[in-house]
C-alpha cells in the first residue's frame, strides 16, 4: 500500500503547496522527501554480504521470458495500470467536465481515489491470507470496476455520486496489485530468479501505464467526449477477466 498512500499524500498536498509558494515549493518539498528517503535507506538497508557482480545473468532473464505465466501476469497488470493510471491523471479533467468541479477539488478527489486504493491493497492481502483464490478475486474486482465505469458514464451529472463512484473504483482497483505481486512470487521456487521475474513483469506492466493515458487523451481530443474516453477503459477490465483463467496455473506453480 505504500505507493497509493504516497500518491494520495502528494496529490492532496500539492494544491496547498502551490497556493503557498507556487510550483517551486512543490519541487522543494520533493527535494526534502528525496533526501529523507536517502537518509532512511542509508540507515536501515543492510550492506550487501557479497560484492556486487558485474556480469549479467542471462539465464534468469531467459527463464522469465520463456515462462508464459509471467507474460499473462504482466499483461493483466498492464491492463490494471491502464485503468488506474488513466484515472489518476485525468480525474481532475473528468470531474470538471462531468460536474463542473474545480481543479483543486478535483485534485482532492484524485487523492482520495489513491487513498481508497491503499485500503483496497490491504483488503486484497487479507483475502489472500484467508484462502480466497487469486483468480476469483481478480474476476470479481474487474467485473465490479467495469460496472462502476459504466455507472460513471450514465450518472455523470451529480457531484456526490461521481465522487462516490470514483472512490469505489479506487478501492476495487487497489485489490489487484497485491494479487499480481503474490502470483509473481509463486511463479518460481528459486529466490535468485525473483528479482528478474519481478523486473520482467514490470516491463510488460509499463505498457499499460504508457498506452492508457495517451490513448484515452487522444480519443478525448478527437471526440471532445469524456464518456467515450472512460468507455475505452472497459475492454481492459474485460481483458483481465479473460486472462484470469491463466492465473490459476501461476498460483498452482510450486
Amino acid at each position: 500500500g505504500f505507493m497509493p498512500f504516497g500518491c494520495a499524500l502528494a496529490i492532496i498536498s500539492a494544491p496547498y503547496l502551490i497556493e503557498q509558494g507556487g510550483w517551486q515549493l512543490v519541487w522543494q518539498a520533493g527535494l526534502v522527501f528525496s533526501v529523507l528517503v536517502c537518509l532512511i535507506g542509508w540507515l536501515f538497508i543492510p550492506n550487501d554480504t557479497w560484492p556486487i557482480r558485474y556480469n549479467f545473468d542471462i539465464a534468469s532473464l531467459r527463464r522469465a521470458v520463456c515462462l508464459p505465466l509471467l507474460t499473462f501476469i504482466g499483461l493483466s497488470f498492464a491492463c490494471h495500470s491502464l485503468v488506474y493510471q488513466t484515472l489518476i491523471q485525468f480525474t481532475p479533467l473528468i470531474t470538471q467536465s462531468f460536474a463542473g468541479i474545480g481543479p483543486t477539488e478535483g485534485a482532492l478527489i484524485t487523492g482520495f481515489f489513491c487513498l481508497m486504493n491503499f485500503f483496497g491493497n490491504l483488503i486484497a492481502g487479507r483475502a489472500l491470507q484467508r484462502g480466497h483464490q487469486p483468480e476469483h478475486i481478480i474476476r470479481f474486482i474487474f467485473s465490479i470496476v467495469a460496472l462502476l465505469l459504466i455507472a460513471i458514464i450514465f450518472f455523470n451529472g451529480s457531484s456526490p455520486l461521481l465522487f462516490l463512484l470514483l472512490s469505489l473504483v479506487g478501492l476495487f482497483t487497489g485489490g489487484s496489485a497485491p494479487i499480481f505481486f503474490y502470483l509473481v512470487s509463486r511463479s518460481n521456487q528459486d529466490p535468485k530468479n525473483l528479482p528478474v521475474f519481478v523486473a520482467w513483469t514490470f516491463q510488460i506492466q509499463g505498457f499499460g501505464m504508457l498506452i492508457g493515458p495517451a490513448l484515452v487523451g487522444w480519443i478525448v481530443d478527437v471526440s471532445q467526449n469524456w464518456s467515450l474516453g472512460i468507455l475505452c477503459l472497459i475492454p481492459a477490465c474485460l481483458a483481465v477477466i479473460g486472462m484470469s483463467g491463466r492465473l490459476v496455473l501461476a498460483d498452482q506453480h510450486p
